[in-house]
Protein backbone atom coordinates (compact mmCIF):
# COMPACT_ATOMS: atom_id res chain seq x y z
CA UNK A 1 0.00 0.00 0.00
CA UNK A 2 2.93 2.34 0.63
CA UNK A 3 4.11 2.09 -2.97
CA UNK A 4 0.58 2.66 -4.28
CA UNK A 5 0.00 5.78 -2.17
CA UNK A 6 3.38 7.16 -3.24
CA UNK A 7 2.59 6.64 -6.93
CA UNK A 8 -1.07 7.70 -6.90
CA UNK A 9 -2.82 10.30 -4.74
CA UNK A 10 -5.26 9.09 -2.05
CA UNK A 11 -8.01 11.11 -3.69
CA UNK A 12 -7.51 9.29 -7.01
CA UNK A 13 -7.52 5.88 -5.32
CA UNK A 14 -10.69 6.69 -3.37
CA UNK A 15 -12.45 8.18 -6.40
CA UNK A 16 -11.68 5.09 -8.49
CA UNK A 17 -12.80 2.72 -5.74
CA UNK A 18 -16.07 4.51 -5.08
CA UNK A 19 -16.76 4.98 -8.79
CA UNK A 20 -16.62 1.22 -9.31
CA UNK A 21 -18.86 0.72 -6.25
CA UNK A 22 -21.28 3.37 -7.49
CA UNK A 23 -21.51 1.88 -10.97
CA UNK A 24 -22.10 -1.57 -9.49
CA UNK A 25 -24.88 -0.11 -7.33
CA UNK A 26 -26.50 1.56 -10.33
CA UNK A 27 -26.58 -1.76 -12.17
CA UNK A 28 -28.19 -3.52 -9.18
CA UNK A 29 -30.43 -0.60 -8.10
CA UNK A 30 -33.39 -1.32 -10.42
CA UNK A 31 -33.77 -4.83 -9.00
CA UNK A 32 -34.02 -3.75 -5.34
CA UNK A 33 -36.81 -1.70 -3.77
CA UNK A 34 -35.19 0.93 -1.56
CA UNK A 35 -37.28 3.45 0.44
CA UNK A 36 -36.43 7.14 -0.04
CA UNK A 37 -35.31 7.52 3.59
CA UNK A 38 -32.88 4.67 3.23
CA UNK A 39 -31.55 6.12 -0.02
CA UNK A 40 -30.75 9.51 1.54
CA UNK A 41 -29.14 7.83 4.53
CA UNK A 42 -27.13 5.65 2.15
CA UNK A 43 -25.86 8.73 0.32
CA UNK A 44 -24.78 10.36 3.59
CA UNK A 45 -23.04 7.19 4.74
CA UNK A 46 -21.33 6.90 1.36
CA UNK A 47 -19.97 10.42 1.69
CA UNK A 48 -18.72 9.63 5.19
CA UNK A 49 -17.08 6.47 3.85
CA UNK A 50 -15.39 8.41 1.07
CA UNK A 51 -13.99 10.93 3.55
CA UNK A 52 -12.79 8.17 5.88
CA UNK A 53 -11.13 6.32 3.01
CA UNK A 54 -9.34 9.45 1.80
CA UNK A 55 -8.16 10.18 5.36
CA UNK A 56 -6.92 6.60 5.76
CA UNK A 57 -4.97 6.63 2.50
CA UNK A 58 -3.59 10.10 3.24
CA UNK A 59 -2.41 8.84 6.64
CA UNK A 60 -0.66 5.89 4.98
CA UNK A 61 1.03 8.30 2.58
CA UNK A 62 2.22 10.60 5.38
CA UNK A 63 2.89 8.16 8.24
CA UNK A 64 3.53 4.83 6.52
CA UNK A 65 1.52 1.65 6.67
CA UNK A 66 3.14 0.30 9.85
CA UNK A 67 2.16 3.28 12.00
CA UNK A 68 -1.34 3.43 10.53
CA UNK A 69 -1.88 -0.28 11.19
CA UNK A 70 -0.96 0.23 14.85
CA UNK A 71 -3.52 3.04 15.07
CA UNK A 72 -6.21 0.88 13.48
CA UNK A 73 -5.55 -1.92 16.01
CA UNK A 74 -5.85 0.50 18.93
CA UNK A 75 -9.09 1.95 17.55
CA UNK A 76 -11.38 -0.83 18.78
CA UNK A 77 -10.30 -0.89 22.43
CA UNK A 78 -10.49 2.90 22.51
CA UNK A 79 -14.03 2.73 21.11
CA UNK A 80 -14.99 0.38 23.96
CA UNK A 81 -13.43 2.72 26.53
CA UNK A 82 -15.13 5.81 25.06
CA UNK A 83 -18.42 3.91 24.93
CA UNK A 84 -18.05 3.02 28.60
CA UNK A 85 -17.61 6.66 29.59
CA UNK A 86 -19.89 8.45 27.15
CA UNK A 87 -22.74 5.91 26.98
CA UNK A 88 -22.23 4.64 30.53
CA UNK A 89 -21.83 1.07 29.27
CA UNK A 90 -20.28 -1.63 31.39
CA UNK A 91 -17.06 -3.21 30.18
CA UNK A 92 -17.36 -6.99 30.38
CA UNK A 93 -14.56 -9.29 31.49
CA UNK A 94 -14.16 -10.58 27.92
CA UNK A 95 -13.75 -7.03 26.62
CA UNK A 96 -11.23 -6.21 29.34
CA UNK A 97 -9.16 -9.32 28.62
CA UNK A 98 -9.31 -8.57 24.88
CA UNK A 99 -8.13 -4.99 25.43
CA UNK A 100 -5.28 -6.16 27.64
CA UNK A 101 -4.22 -8.65 24.97
CA UNK A 102 -4.20 -5.92 22.32
CA UNK A 103 -2.25 -3.45 24.47
CA UNK A 104 0.22 -6.08 25.70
Amino acid sequence: MDSLTKAVSPLTISASLFMVNGLTSLVLFPFVAIPREALSLGILLSLAGIMANIAFLFAIKKLGSTRVSVLSVIQRPLAVIVGAFVLRELITLKQLVGMLMIFA
